[in-house]
């Protein structure tokens, strides 16, 4: 079963299924659009396979400007839909398949804002697309991290509403 937090490899890239939507007709799999580069031959849109729990996905769509990437499963009968709310400034988590990390999102005013982590609790290379919940659904994904100073990149689940109503 194909879920949010789960690893997606790229052939030597590796990130995390950030969230599962509609997209095209199908449950999608959304990830940080830069793993793609992993694959050969790669350009973005009709590269793969990818593969997520064994399961071979294809790049269908690129979110210009987000760093993210609409893959599909080729057997789109194992995969678990997200929950997808807005964000709200304060308490979350990073979530993938192997932990947990507490973070809190200071400001939400565009569709990529800063999130806070505890200094020993980083997310780790291989994190980037990872979920960020509030309350059990999914307000964003991990972009990138800055160590020096424990922060974020989150892109916002807003940006989702566009990509899955887009072509």
């Amino acid at each position: 079963m194909i879920r949010v937090g789960d690893v997606v490899e790229c052939g030597s890239n590796r990130g995390r299924v950030g969230a599962v939507m509609p997209y095209g007709g199908a449950l999608s799999i959304v990830t940080a659009a830069h793993l793609l580069e992993g694959l050969e031959g790669s350009e973005g849109n009709g590269a793969g396979p990818a593969m997520v729990g064994g399961v071979a996905c294809d790049a269908v769509r690129v979110i210009s400007g987000y760093n993210l990437a609409i893959l599909q499963s080729r057997n789109s009968d194992e995969i678990e839909r997200s929950d997808i709310k807005n964000p709200t400034v304060g308490n979350a988590n990073l979530f993938t398949a192997d932990h947990s990390s507490p973070c809190r999102i200071q400001s939400i005013s565009s569709p990529v804002y800063y999130v806070y982590f505890g200094c020993s609790d980083l997310p780790m290379p291989g994190d980037i697309g990872a979920p960020i919940l509030q309350d059990g659904a999914v307000v964003g994904m991990l972009s990138s991290i800055f160590p020096n100073n424990c922060t974020g990149l989150i892109v916002s689940s807003d940006v989702l509403s566009v990509g899955s109503t887009r072509r």
